[in-house]
């Protein structure tokens, strides 16, 4: 398996390039972060490479950082992602950005890239966050970072309403479970822990 290559840029395009090395020309897929980084045609690169291996074919896909590397595998590894959808998010957004939209379930920070839903987002930040954990590299004990919880409740505030919530209990609710002690983890939580306080339970 390849890890990453050295060699000499010979051409560049904002989806893959093409790199001379030991005498053979390679084509590397990469993401448009990876492409902005890059140095003008003659030069010299060095990325980290995931390679790709099929019955029909063999491709490259190059990262200027080992924490693009790193995302890119777990974003092929999510159900209906595959790599072209996997550049497509990093070129949308960077690896650091994407962990913290994990983080808060941020499915903003997704939706506007082209072919993903807020549906979809959901779906893919969920997917994620629990490979990070799996990884190790998301404490599961993780919460809600203070910064985010006044738009985050603002958020959960319009999903309750939107669920036939008062606006006046909404914000009851929202309000209550945030100065729990239960520390909600992202907007899925403060929902489950909103709900809870609207049903009359203890949380």
């Amino acid at each position: 398996m390849i890890g990453s290559i050295e060699g000499t840029l010979i051409k560049k395009s904002p989806e893959s390039i093409l790199v001379s090395t030991a005498g053979i020309g390679l084509i590397i897929h990469i993401p448009l972060s990876t492409f902005y980084a890059l140095p003008e045609p003659g030069h010299t690169v060095f990325l980290h490479i995931h390679m790709l291996v099929r019955e029909d074919s063999i491709r490259l896909f190059g990262f200027q950082t080992e924490s693009e590397l790193d995302m890119f595998k777990i974003l092929i590894d999510v159900n209906r992602i595959g790599p072209k959808l996997a550049l497509a998010i990093l070129s949308g957004v960077t690896a650091a950005d994407l962990q913290k939209a994990v983080l808060t379930q941020d499915q903003r920070a997704l939706t506007g890239i082209p072919g993903i839903g807020k549906k979809s987002a959901e779906r893919i930040l969920f997917e994620i966050r629990d490979k990070l954990e799996q990884l190790g590299q998301i404490d599961p004990q993780s919460h809600l970072p203070a910064t985010s919880a006044g738009q985050a409740g603002a958020e959960v505030v319009g999903v309750l309403v939107n669920l036939g919530y008062r606006q006046k209990d909404a914000e009851y609710a929202v309000e209550q479970a945030l100065s729990t002690g239960l520390q909600p983890k992202n907007v899925d939580d403060l929902i489950r822990i909103a709900l809870k306080v609207l049903s009359g339970r203890q949380t």
